[in-house]
């Protein structure tokens, strides 16, 4: 039986399945999803589940920024108060989301490991998550460590910016699937770099409708919007 160990981008996925239906991470029934993205004559030996570490921090006491425009009675300083406040409650809000992870998948599934790395970029003016900065550097370098101690690496998720470490595995003479995600009907992907694509050796293909069938534990399926 051959070793496999699958990465999740937790961000990515995240926002993958919030398109079916609202779907959270904490409804999937892990083991059945395992299942159904672990290759034949494989052995799924570790999951590695990839969170952002923290909030990225900021600097309130630098000037706002030019793009900011006060509607009276707005001050610069009560703007300022605005923008702060928001960020300290996603900073409050984001350390609840990762006990909650660590909590409602790592404590139930054993073989789910939350690996926290990177910050998670906010703009704290608009109010808005732009997205993770360091977590794919940290996630491909664990590919690449651990490409020697298996037979083969799933990895969910569908940033290009894997492109050159699936390329490097491959050269070690690894195999690596890419699991897809479609959503429809019709079944449609969408988010998944050419890049990335073209160079995974197979596609894992997973649909809306069998996630929610297959692979959502029976207590979440009425919360299907």
């Amino acid at each position: 039986m051959k070793k496999a160990v699958a990465f999740i981008d937790g961000e990515n996925f995240y926002h993958k399945i919030s398109e079916f239906g609202d779907m959270k991470p904490w409804f999937i029934d892990w083991d059945n999803f395992f299942k159904n993205i672990t290759p034949k004559n494989h052995e799924l030996i570790r999951t590695y589940y990839y969170k952002c570490e923290k909030v990225s921090p900021y600097d309130f006491n630098r000037p706002l920024p030019r793009k900011i425009s006060l509607v009276p009675p707005e001050t610069p300083e009560s703007r300022k108060i605005k923008a702060n406040e928001w960020y300290n409650q996603c900073v409050v809000d984001y350390q609840k989301q990762l006990s909650d992870y660590e909590y409602n998948i790592a404590c139930r599934w054993s073989n789910i490991e939350i690996k926290k790395v990177g910050t998670l970029k906010v703009d704290p003016w608009s109010e808005e998550i732009l997205g993770e900065k360091g977590l794919d550097v940290g996630l491909a370098v664990d590919m690449l460590e651990i490409a020697p101690l298996t037979d083969s690496e799933i990895l969910v998720s569908g940033d290009a910016d894997y492109a050159p470490a699936v390329k490097c595995i491959k050269s070690k003479l690894k195999k690596i699937y890419l699991v897809r995600f479609f959503s429809g009907p019709p079944p449609r992907t969408k988010g998944t770099g050419t890049d990335l694509l073209t160079c995974a050796d197979e596609t894992i293909d997973l649909y809306e409708e069998e996630l929610w069938k297959n692979m959502v534990q029976p207590m979440f399926l009425s919360k299907r919007r």
